[in-house]
């Protein structure tokens, strides 16, 4: 008898663009396309943008084969074993969504969801810059911040599936509001997104974004310079008590905001060696994603593969 093969639909969604793949089972990618987020405070409307992207997806299968599963890995507090969303900082998911159960009713298939960053710690750690390394902390910096953790060689939920939340973490001194309602997050000091509403108000000028900020840097720019360390040196501290916190081998960067290479990563592994006292955790790796943009995708892909049929 021959084995049928399996075909997946995988999804990155972020506050940005939604980032969709058919996949065969052996890793093969048959169909990839982005598209940007709906700009809407509807949940259901990006709902309805998320099955229009399973469906062109699912149009490329090959004659007689059937789409055998979907998996999403979304930016949002998400409960992996429930498949519930409970609110997404940069997505209109503001309340408890079942979203595992409303895409099962319409497709009719397995769904697996994960948080972003939890499917992209398990990519890398798998297939990416982390790879064979058994403690591992994702960060993404992109529109906000995510993390992921993969200690011990396994990956970390937490009780509720919510461990790992980096960027919403207390800054002291830091009074701005957080997309998630609270006041104070890194998220609001140290994301792309908060990097360029800074640059908009400080530079004055509101067709800036978070690359032509990092250009300006570069540029010699006091004002730019001033808004990248202030951020950099935020998110660099808290990496830092990660680091003494859980002694990873590794700490992998991703997310838009670390296309921006050296500037980053050099004014990065500074401040958070400066704050790290334990002479150990100085041999700790930072790393730039392999696997980026598509780190959740494959760590989503790993999930779905693993579920067998059972994730519904």
């Amino acid at each position: 008898m021959v084995k049928t093969q399996r075909y997946y639909c995988l999804l990155d969604i972020g506050g940005s663009k939604i980032l969709s793949l058919l996949v065969k089972g052996n890793g093969s990618v048959v169909y990839r396309e982005k598209v940007p987020t709906r700009e809407t405070e509807d949940f259901n409307q990006v709902i309805e943008q998320i099955n229009m992207s399973i469906e062109r997806s699912a149009k490329n299968l090959p004659r007689n084969a059937e789409l055998w599963g979907i998996g999403i890995c979304i930016a949002a507090f998400v409960n992996f074993h429930e498949g519930k969303l409970y609110g997404a900082p940069n997505l209109p998911f503001k309340r408890n969504i079942p979203l595992r159960d409303i895409l099962y009713k319409t497709w009719k298939k397995p769904v697996v969801i994960e948080n972003d960053a939890n499917a992209a710690v398990l990519g890398e750690a798998t297939y990416g810059a982390a790879k064979g390394l058994n403690n591992v902390i994702y960060i993404t910096v992109s529109t906000g911040i995510g993390g992921g953790l993969y200690l011990g060689g396994e990956l970390y939920r937490g009780k509720d599936g919510f461990a790992g939340e980096i960027g919403h973490i207390k800054i002291d001194g830091n009074e701005n509001l957080c997309g998630c309602g609270m006041y104070g997050c890194l998220e609001s000091i140290s994301s792309g997104k908060a990097i360029e509403n800074e640059g908009k108000k400080k530079l004055q000028n509101d067709n800036l974004n978070t690359a032509s900020i990092f250009a300006e840097a570069r540029r010699g720019n006091e004002i730019a310079v001033d808004i990248i360390n202030e951020s950099v040196s935020k998110l660099g501290a808290a990496l830092a008590n990660l680091v003494t916190l859980l002694n990873p081998d590794a700490i992998v960067i991703g997310g838009g905001v670390s296309q921006e290479g050296e500037l980053l990563f050099t004014k990065l592994k500074n401040y958070m060696s400066k704050n790290l006292s334990v002479p150990q955790n100085r041999q700790t790796k930072l790393l730039k994603s392999k696997l980026d943009p598509e780190s959740g995708i494959w760590g989503t892909f790993l999930l779905l593969d693993k579920a067998g049929g059972q994730s519904n």
